[in-house]
């Protein structure tokens, strides 16, 4: 399965991942209607989410799923690969 950078960045940003942080502690991500979102959800990576009602009515919530999860963790660990000392 192929992804932009901009598609891997977004799985990335949406489990709160860096290059300083390992450990996905979020899974939500908010914006509008977004060309490689719905990319994303229709690969099974990510999906439409619940969103709290003080949320504007044209922001949609989407999640990452578990095989979205693992795709961004494979591509963080191809990008920032772990040093001798961590």
């Amino acid at each position: 399965m192929t992804l932009t950078t901009n598609q891997h960045d977004i799985l990335q940003h949406a489990l709160g991942l860096h290059e300083h942080n390992r450990v996905t502690w979020r899974n939500h991500y908010v914006c509008g209607e977004d060309a490689f979102i719905n990319d994303l959800i229709a690969k099974g990576l990510m999906r439409v989410g619940t969103a709290p009602e003080f949320f504007h009515k044209e922001d949609t919530v989407y999640c990452v799923t578990d095989e979205g999860r693992k795709v961004a963790l494979d591509e963080h660990k191809r990008r920032y690969p772990l040093f001798r000392y961590e």
